[in-house]
This record gives structure tokens, sequence and C-alpha cells, in this order.
């Protein structure tokens, strides 16, 4: 009994220390806060997501990466902006960035070519080749090829339409602690301007610029003979039709155009560049053909004329820069034409302009401009042809005007104000109907005369233009056996640009100084490359004499201390005859 007594008081313990027990537990259970389904599937999602059930490219699972983002090892600017921006969106779409990896391939070792990833631009995968085979220029496009999602883009403008598309799908695709690429992320688009649809450089970078009055400016840089071809073929096969190839040294330069546009594209083999320039037929046409250029040598008297522009009533500012050059058939080409009365230091030299045509002219009621070539908007290059527009338009008939413009923001970012609208007016005020936007590359002949663009804004990195005198049409001309290289206000940036595109191909028998012989016109270089035999100077006595023969102070005017020089002074210069023109003796006369 005792023992039975032992096993009943063993249990009764036993049971009394279980039920202990099982209160404790609930105890502690009740202190635990709920566990939401939200949790749960959370916690789920770190644990049991299998990535062979996810639909589509998986990128982000079980709180890790499982895809990785590739840009080229030798990416452009625009893939690094692209790449760090698309990093910074996984970022705030998952909470963790994605790591860095490029396509670069060591010694001995093979591309990944297996592993899921998202390729920015131009890798070395396959899938990029096969996007980027289809894209056009302006276009943009993210396609889903295998486990590779391709993001492509022909240039800045492209890439960041890109981006944002791909960053409103990242930032709204996220479930589940899931991030996947389908089938819907696959889109294209496309930027809307001219450029839209052009053939893509194969292994180049491109930029694109506003270049003014509805033209686009495209560089392409990184460019071979090849891919330049390549681009060639592609522009016919758009449907454009080739007007004129011309050549200067190594450079080509080819024209095309369709019902509404003009194509001219500069292939510049010495810096590896092709930019392409697209005008609209709704403010310029056309350049002309030599075969177009027929005229009969008429009995006029041909003759090449630097104006002189200094009035006495200027004080000591010199007003400007005009050359004339008269025609066989007695009309007339000008470059430039000097100041605008609108100056409160100087006088309209649009009267002594027009004065000096009357002189030249065979019947000075009958004052016939062949062409009037702007080389860039200042008052002291285009006021006299406004002034003249405004105040007697029906005193000269302008055929053709060449000029070429940069964009309104470009103007007003260095100084050129309402410039543009004034040629605008002159235009309207003479009823001039031939306007051409001046490109370098492009030929315009006159009779007697040919005038090649060599320089303007096309050559120069628009992003970086300072001062509208980069901007100059500079140009050759070729008249009476002889070439004269008209720099107008050439700056030392637009020179350096001139000299590394054309080297030898500049030089000219005789130069017109840059800037009037002032110390931020042309470099030493580019005026010691174009060697001319003779040198015309838009400067007054005044500015000549105190700051243009200053001792050092214009350091690239020593490449004319061995030649004659023609300062404008007061005074026209008139030569009848190139060929048999012996300059006089004068040279470039440093002051102390």
């Amino acid at each position: 009994m005792k023992r039975y007594s032992f096993i009943r008081k063993a249990c009764l313990l036993m049971a009394l220390l279980l039920m202990f027990a099982l209160l404790v537990a609930c105890n502690d259970a009740a202190d635990e806060p709920a566990v939401s389904d939200a949790t749960e599937q959370k916690s789920d999602s770190k644990v049991v997501v299998n990535i062979d059930d996810i639909e589509g490219l998986a990128v982000f699972a079980n709180n890790e990466y499982v895809c990785k983002v590739v840009r080229p090892e030798n990416a452009s600017d625009v893939d690094n902006e692209i790449y760090t921006s698309l990093r910074k969106t996984l970022k705030s779409a998952t909470g963790k960035h994605p790591a860095i990896a490029t396509d670069f391939v060591g010694v001995g070792e093979t591309l990944d070519t297996e592993g899921p990833a998202i390729l920015i631009g131009r890798t070395a995968y396959p899938e990029s080749k096969q996007v980027y085979d289809k894209l056009k220029h302006g276009e943009f496009r993210m396609e889903l090829i295998g486990n590779k999602f391709v993001i492509a883009y022909s240039h800045e403008a492209s890439a960041t339409l890109a981006l944002n598309k791909f960053r409103g799908l990242a930032l709204t695709s996220k479930k589940d602690g899931v991030l996947a690429i389908t089938e819907q992320w696959n889109l294209g688009d496309k930027i809307q301007s001219q450029v839209s649809g052009l053939p893509i450089f194969d292994g180049s970078a491109s930029m694109t610029f506003d270049g003014g009055d509805g033209s686009t400016l495209v560089v392409y840089k990184d460019v071979t003979r090849e891919t330049s071809d390549a681009f060639i073929n592609g522009v016919e096969e758009l449907g454009y039709e080739h007007y004129v190839t011309n050549n200067i040294g190594e450079n080509c330069f080819y024209t095309y155009h369709n019902d509404s546009s003009i194509m001219h594209i500069m292939y510049l083999p010495s810096v590896a560049e092709t930019r392409v320039v697209i005008d609209t037929k709704e403010f310029s046409e056309l350049a002309g053909l030599k075969e177009d250029n027929a005229y009969e040598t008429g009995s006029s008297e041909i003759s090449f004329t630097q104006l002189g522009l200094e009035h006495p009533k200027a004080g000591n500012c010199q007003n400007g820069m005009a050359y004339i050059i008269k025609l066989s058939d007695g009309s007339f080409v000008i470059i430039d034409g000097g100041h605008t009365r609108d100056m409160t230091y100087a006088e309209s030299a649009g009267d002594y302009l027009l004065d000096s045509l009357k002189v030249l002219a065979d019947d000075p009621d009958d004052i016939r401009v062949h062409t009037w070539f702007l080389s860039h908007l200042h008052n002291d290059h285009i006021g006299a042809f406004h002034d003249i527009a405004r105040d007697t338009p029906s005193s000269i008939k302008v055929n053709r005007l060449v000029y070429n413009s940069p964009n309104d923001a470009q103007l007003k970012g260095v100084g050129g104000g309402n410039l543009d609208n004034k040629v605008e007016e002159a235009v309207e005020l003479f009823g001039i109907e031939h306007v051409v936007k001046g490109h370098p590359g492009q030929i315009f002949y006159a009779n007697e005369a040919t005038f090649t663009i060599f320089g303007g804004l096309d050559i120069v990195e628009p992003f970086n233009i300072d001062n509208i005198n980069e901007t100059t049409m500079v140009m050759q001309m070729d008249f009476m056996g002889k070439t004269t290289m008209f720099l107008g206000d050439c700056h030392p940036k637009a020179s350096v640009a001139l000299t590394d595109v054309y080297g030898n191909s500049l030089k000219s028998n005789f130069i017109q100084l840059a800037h009037h012989g002032y110390a931020d016109g042309a470099t030493l270089l580019l005026n010691q490359t174009i060697n001319a035999e003779a040198s015309f100077w838009p400067v007054g006595n005044n500015h000549y004499k105190n700051m243009v023969s200053k001792v050092g102070a214009v350091p690239q005017n020593a490449a004319f201390v061995d030649i004659p020089h023609y300062v404008a002074g007061d005074t026209n210069l008139t030569i009848k005859d190139f060929e048999t023109w012996i300059p006089e003796e004068e040279r470039w006369t440093p002051y102390d």
C-alpha cells in the first residue's frame, strides 16, 4: 500500500508540473505580438521563393540581387551616366545597390554569357549587338532576350528617355519582395527631331545640338572610313538623294536632300569625326552646283575692294569689316559690310558701303548683289546690311544671302541678342528670295568667283562656345587666279579646330586678319599654316597704331612681319587684277 501511495503522489506531482509548464507557455505566448499575414509572406519570401518559378527575368529576390547590371568597360560619358542613374533607381526599388560590373574580360578568360544580366549600352554581349543592329538614330530600345535585358540608345537624349521608362517600371513592379522584368518591359521610342531615324555609327558615341534656325547638328566621335561609308549607305536607303560631294584635303563633304530637309555630312578623318547637319528647307536652300553656274563673261571690269571704314567722327574706333568683289557682269559679291548707326560711337558704314558700290557700279541706279556673305552676327559686320535694308531697301537688289546663326540661347549667352532677328528683318525688307545656311564643305559659285566654306559653328564644339566670334563662317575665295582666306572674327578656339581639321589645305595666297588683328583673334599656328603672300587688315589707322601693332601685344601677328599688309584706314583699296598686282613693300610695323 505504501508503494501505491508513493506512485500516486509521484503522478500527482508530475501532473502539477505539467500544468505549471503549460501555464507559463500560455503567458509567454500572450506577451508576443501578433504576426501579420504580410510579415508571414515577407518571411516566407526570404526563404521559400524559388527563382525558377518567377515569371520573366528575376532581378531581385530573397533580399538579394540574382541578376547583375553590366556596362561597357570602355563606357562613354552617356553610358556612365545612365549606369549610375539606373543603379540609384534599383536602390530606390529594392533598398540595395546592385554590384558594379562591366563586360571586361581578362587574359585567358571568356565572357560569361550564361548568367542573367541587365546590359546597358554597347556591351560585348551578343544580345546588345542584336538590339543595336535594329536601332535607328534618335531611338531607344529596351528588350528582353532570354536571360538578358538590353537597354540600347543612340545618344544622350534617347538614353534619357530609356532611363525614365525603366525608372517608372522598376518603382512600380516590385511585389512580395520580388522585382522581375517581363516582356511588358519591351519598349521603344524616339526623340521628336529631325535626326530621328538616321543610321547608327557602329562603335561611335554621338552628341546632338540645336544648330539654330531649325537645324540640328549631330557629332559622331571615333569614326573610321568604313563606318562613315556605312552611314552614307544608310542615308541613301532612307530615301535621301545625293546632291554633291566636295573635298578639302582628305576631308569629304556630302550633301543629300529630300522633300523637306538638306543633310550635310562632314567626314573629318584627322579628328576621327563625322558631323551631320540637317537643315529644314523652310529656312535654307541648296548651295548650287558648278554646272548651274552658267554665265557669259561680261564687259565690266572685275575688281576686289577692301573698304576703308574709319570715320573721323568715330574717334578712336574703327568701323567694322567690308569687302566688295565686282564680277564681269557688273554684279557684286559683298562680305559683311560694316557697322550700324545704332551704335553711339560710330556712324553707319551702310552709307559708306552704298556710296562705294555706286562708284564701282556700271550704273549707280542698278546695283545688283549676286551673293552677300555675313561671317557672323556682330554689329560691326552685319550692321550696314541691316541699315541699308531699313533705310533704302530699293537701292540694292540682293539675289542670295549666306550666313549661319547659332540658336537663340547661344546668341543670348554670348551677347548676340536679337541680331538674328535683324538679319531676318533685312531679308524681308530687301525681298531676298535665296537664303542659304552656310556649312563647312559647301562651295558657292558666283560667276568668276568661287567661295569654299572652311569653318564655323559646325566644326567647333557647340557646348563650349563662349564667344560668338567662334561661330565665324571662315571661307576661302578663288578669284582672279588667287586664293584669299577670309577669317572674319575667328577666335583661338575656332583656330584650333581649323588647323586640326584642314592642316596644309588652309594654304592661301592672301589672308584677311582675324578679328581686326586683335590679340584674341586667330592663333599664330593658323596664320602660319595659311602662309599668305600679302595680308588685308580690317582695322582703322588709330587701332592699328595704338592696339594691334604694339610690340608683344599681338604675338600671332608675327606671321605677317615679312609680307605686305594693307590697313583699311579711311580709304578704299581696289585691286583690278590679282595676277599682275604687285603688293607694295609695306610691312607690319610694330610701334613702341
